[in-house]
C-alpha cells in the first residue's frame, strides 16, 4: 500500500475482515455503519481530543461487552484525516484465535509482507516508522499477550497513534485508558418531562432501534415510563438495548419491561452480520467470563450477592474464603477486564452493572455456592448494622447515616435472604436499623421488616430481648406514620417483655414510647406521668441519650398544654445534652422544639434562627421527617409575621414531604395550616374544605390536635360560618370530608383536583 492511502476493516461482519482501500487521503473513511451513531457527544469529543494530544499515543477504550467501544472508535476515527495524513488503519481482532496471529493480521490489513531476513514485526515497524497514522486495534481483550507488539510499535514508530478497544486494559506504561460509560439514563426516582426524557442517550438509542424493528414506533406519554424502565434495567448497555428493541415487533414496551426478569432468555437473536458473541446478551458476557482465571471466575460469581456496590472489607468478609483466594489481585483483574467498576477515592466501592451481576448470579447458583455466600453476606451486614446502632446516637451519626445509605441495597438483600432462613439474624438486622429508617424517612419499609421479624420471632420463640428492641423500633416507625393504635400495642408488648427480663433500660424506653403515644391521642396527663417516670429511670442509669429523648418529649407535652415557657426550658436542656453527644438529628429536633415554643410566644426572631438551623442540620443528614417539621415551623413564623405568600410556599413544601413519607399526621397538620392561611385571604370555602379533610385524617389515625390548634380550627370555623352561612359552611365541609387523600392534597397544593402522593 502506498503512502497516503488509508485502510479500514468493516468490523460489522462477524469473523471476516473486508479492507476498504482508498487511493487518496481525501477518500479515506471508516466503514459506513448500518445504523446511526446516537448520543455520546461528550465521549466522542473527549476521545478525539485525546487522539490529538502529542502526549497520548496509545489510547485504550475499555468497557464491558456491549458497551459500544467499537462503535465509538469508528466514529472517533472518522473525519480525522487531517490529523493523520498517512492513513487510518482499522484492524478487527475479533476472529483472531491466538495472540501470535495478531502481527500477521495487522500486516494483512496494512499490506505488509515479511521480507527475507527480517521478522514480520520489523516489517511492520519499517512500514509505520515514518508515517503519521492512526492504527485502530479492535477487540484486543482475548489476545492480551500481543501487547508486546503494541509496545514495540509505540516505541519504534514515534508518529503513529494507536487506538485500542478492549474489555481489559493492556497494562503498558505508555497507555492512557478511557473507560467507556453506559449511555446516559434518566433519574429513576423522578422521570423528566417527555421532551427531556427523549433526549437521554439510552432512551433515544432504544427508540431509534425500536423504529427500525417496528416502523411507526414513537415514544409517547403512554409508553415513556415503560421505555425508561427497560433502559434502566438494561443499564444503558447499547447491545442489550439493541437486542431488546428488536423484540418490540413482538411485545409492546409494557410487556417487554415485564419480561426482563428473564433477560438472558429474551435478549437473543441479534443481527446475523455481527459476531456470534453479540447475538445474545448471555454470549456477550460469557465471552469475557471465559477469559478469566479459575480464581477470578470464583470471585466474579460470589460478587453477585452484593447490590449497589461494596467495599473491599465487605468483599473479603463475604467472598474471600477458601481456595487461597487473593481477593485484591482478583478484584484488580476484574476491574481491568471491565466486569467490575471502581468508584470513589478515600474508600473505593466496587460495582457491577446489573446485567453483569445477574449473569454472575447464575454462575454462583451453578457452582452451588449461593447459600454459603449469601449467609456470609448477611452476617457481615448484620455486624455493620449493629455497629451503626451505637454510632447513630453520637457524634458519628452523620457518617453512619451516610454509610448505611450507601449500603441500603445490601441491607435489603441481607434482610430478604435472612428473614425466611434465619429469623434470629433477620431480627438482629431489623432491630439495629430502625433509627436509620426513621431518620431517612423509610417508615413503611422499616415497619414491614420489623413487623415480619417480630412475627417470625414469636413463632419460633426467638430471643425476647431482641424482640423487645424490635417492637420498640416498629412502634417508633408506626408513630411516624400516625398508626397510634398499632404503636401502643407494640410498645405494650415490649414493656411486658422488658419487665419479664428485668431490663430497666428497655422498661424506660417502652414507658417513654407509650408516653409519646398518649400525647398524640390527647391524654396529656397520662403522657406526662409515663415520660416523667421514663426520665427518672434514664437519669438513674446515667443514660444521656435516653435522658435527652425524654426531655424532648416532655417539652412537646408542655407545648401541647400551652405552657410555652416550660416547653422552652425542657427543649433547651435537651439541646445541651444532644450537643454534648454530637447527635445531629437530636440537635435538629431540639431546635425545632425551641422554634415552635418561641413562635408560640411571638418571639419570631428566635424561632426563625432555631428552625433554620434545624432545617440545615436535617437536610445535611438527609432527615426527611425532620426537614418537613422544620419547614412547617418556618411557615408558622412567616404567617405570624404576615408574610402569607411565603407561609403558603413553606407549608406546601412541608405537605409535599409529609405526603412522600406517608406521614398522615404531618400532612393533616399542613392542611390545617393552609386552611388558616386561606381564611386570612377570605377564601372560606377553600379553608373549610381543607379543615374537613384534615379532621377526617385525624379521626382515621386517632390523633388529637393540640389546644392551640383546636382553638385555631374553632376560630376559622366561626369566621367561615359567618361568611358562608350555615348551608354554605356545611356544603363546604361535606365537600372536603368526601375528598380522597390525594384529592385533598391536590386542592391544598393548587395542583388540580388530585395529587399523586406516590405512597400507594
Amino acid at each position: 500500500m502506498e503512502q497516503g492511502q488509508a485502510a479500514f476493516v468493516d468490523v460489522d461482519r462477524a469473523g471476516e475482515m473486508h479492507p476498504v482501500t482508498c487511493g487518496s487521503r481525501r477518500l479515506a473513511r471508516p466503514p459506513i455503519p448500518l445504523t446511526p451513531f446516537i448520543g455520546r457527544t461528550r465521549e466522542l469529543r473527549e476521545v478525539r481530543q485525546l487522539l490529538l494530544r502529542k502526549d497520548v499515543r496509545l489510547l485504550t477504550l475499555a468497557g464491558p461487552g456491549g458497551i459500544g467501544k467499537t462503535r465509538l472508535a469508528i466514529e472517533a476515527a472518522s473525519k480525522m484525516d487531517d490529523a493523520f495524513p498517512d492513513g487510518i488503519f482499522f484492524v478487527s481482532l475479533a476472529a483472531v484465535a491466538d495472540h501470535e496471529l495478531v502481527a500477521p493480521t495487522v500486516a494483512g490489513v496494512l499490506g505488509v509482507k515479511e521480507e527475507a531476513g527480517d521478522s514480520l514485526e520489523d516489517a511492520l515497524v519499517d512500514f509505520m516508522q515514518r508515517r503519521r497514522s492512526l492504527l485502530v486495534l479492535d477487540n484486543f481483550e482475548h489476545v492480551l499477550a500481543a501487547a508486546k507488539l503494541v509496545a514495540t510499535l509505540f516505541r519504534r514508530c514515534p508518529h503513529v497513534t494507536i487506538l485500542v478497544t478492549s474489555r481489559s486494559v493492556l497494562h503498558l506504561r505508555a497507555e492512557c485508558d478511557y473507560p467507556v460509560p453506559r449511555l446516559t439514563l434518566p433519574d429513576p426516582r423522578q422521570l423528566p418531562p417527555l421532551a427531556e426524557l427523549a433526549s437521554q442517550d439510552a432512551i433515544q438509542f432504544f427508540s431509534e432501534r425500536a423504529r427500525a424493528s417496528r416502523p411507526g414506533f414513537e415514544l409517547n406519554p403512554e409508553n415513556a415510563h415503560d421505555v425508561a424502565e427497560i433502559c434502566l434495567r438494561l443499564d444503558g448497555l447499547p447491545l442489550a438495548l439493541e437486542l431488546a428493541a428488536a423484540r418490540i415487533r413482538l411485545f409492546p414496551p409494557k410487556a417487554l419491561a415485564h419480561r426482563l426478569g428473564q433477560r438472558f432468555d429474551l435478549l437473543t437473536g441479534g443481527a446475523r452480520d455481527v459476531p456470534a458473541r453479540q447475538q445474545t446478551l448471555r454470549d456477550a458476557i460469557d465471552w469475557s467470563y471465559r477469559l478469566l482465571t479459575s480464581a477470578e471466575q470464583t470471585l466474579f460469581a460470589r460478587l453477585s450477592v452484593f447490590r449497589g456496590g461494596c467495599t473491599l472489607e465487605a468483599i473479603e468478609a463475604a467472598c474471600g474464603y477458601g481456595d487461597q483466594l487473593d481477593v485484591p489481585a482478583a478484584i484488580g483483574s476484574l476491574v481491568d477486564q471491565s466486569l467490575l467498576q471502581e468508584r470513589g477515592e478515600e474508600e473505593p466501592r466496587y460495582l457491577m452493572l446489573e446485567t453483569i451481576r445477574e449473569f454472575a448470579a447464575e454462575r454462583l447458583v451453578a457452582v452451588d455456592e449461593d447459600g454459603a455466600v449469601r449467609s456470609r453476606h448477611a452476617e457481615y451486614f448484620a455486624g455493620v448494622a449493629e455497629q451503626a446502632e451505637q454510632g447513630l446516637t453520637g457524634e458519628e451519626q452523620t457518617a453512619w447515616v451516610g454509610r448505611l445509605e450507601r449500603e441500603h441495597d445490601n441491607l435489603q438483600a441481607a434482610l430478604r435472604w435472612s428473614m425466611p432462613r434465619s429469623g434470629e439474624l433477620g431480627l438482629r438486622l431489623a432491630s439495629a436499623l430502625w433509627r436509620f429508617w426513621s431518620i431517612r424517612g423509610y417508615q413503611a419499609e422499616g415497619r414491614r421488616w420489623l413487623e415480619e421479624a417480630v412475627a417470625r420471632s414469636r413463632d419460633r420463640g426467638g430471643d425476647p430481648a431482641l424482640r423487645a428492641k424490635a417492637l420498640n423500633g416498629a412502634g417508633g416507625l408506626a408513630i411516624n406514620q400516625g398508626a397510634y393504635g398499632l404503636a401502643q400495642e407494640l410498645y405494650s408488648e415490649s414493656l411486658q417483655l422488658c419487665r419479664g427480663l428485668g431490663d430497666r433500660r428497655g422498661i424506660a424506653a417502652s414507658l417513654h414510647n407509650l408516653g409519646v403515644v398518649a400525647r398524640c391521642q390527647g391524654d396529656l396527663a397520662g403522657s406526662r406521668d409515663r415520660l416523667a417516670e421514663s426520665l427518672r429511670m434514664f437519669r438513674e442509669a446515667r443514660d444521656e441519650p435516653g435522658t435527652a429523648l425524654a426531655l424532648h418529649s416532655l417539652g412537646w407535652v408542655s407545648h401541647a398544654w400551652g405552657d410555652h415557657e416550660r416547653s422552652r426550658e425542657l427543649f433547651e436542656e435537651c439541646l445541651l445534652l444532644y450537643r454534648a453527644l454530637g447527635n445531629s438529628a437530636g440537635i435538629a429536633n431540639a431546635l425545632t422544639g425551641i422554634g415552635f415554643a418561641a413562635s408560640s410566644r411571638g418571639d419570631y426572631d428566635r424561632a426563625e434562627d432555631a428552625l433554620e438551623e434545624s432545617l440545615r442540620l436535617s437536610q445535611g443528614l438527609g432527615n426527611r421527617p425532620g426537614s418537613a417539621h422544620s419547614l412547617h415551623g418556618l411557615g408558622d413564623v412567616a404567617r405570624g409575621r404576615g408574610r402569607y405568600e411565603q407561609a403558603e410556599r413553606l407549608h406546601q413544601e412541608s405537605l409535599r414531604r409529609s405526603l412522600q413519607l406517608g406521614d398522615e399526621q404531618g400532612s393533616a397538620g399542613s392542611l390545617r395550616a393552609l386552611a388558616a392561611l386561606a381564611a386570612t385571604q377570605h377564601k372560606y370555602a377553600h379553608a373549610v374544605c381543607l379543615l374537613a379533610a384534615a379532621t377526617v385524617a385525624w379521626e382515621r389515625i386517632g390523633f388529637i390536635p393540640e389546644l392551640s390548634e383546636r382553638r385555631e380550627i374553632e376560630e376559622v370555623s366561626r369566621q367561615a360560618r359567618h361568611a358562608l352561612g350555615v348551608e354554605g359552611y356545611e356544603a363546604a365541609w361535606a365537600s372536603g370530608a368526601a375528598l380522597s387523600w390525594d384529592e385533598a392534597a391536590g386542592r391544598a397544593l393548587g395542583e388540580g383536583a388530585a395529587y399523586s402522593s406516590g405512597t400507594g
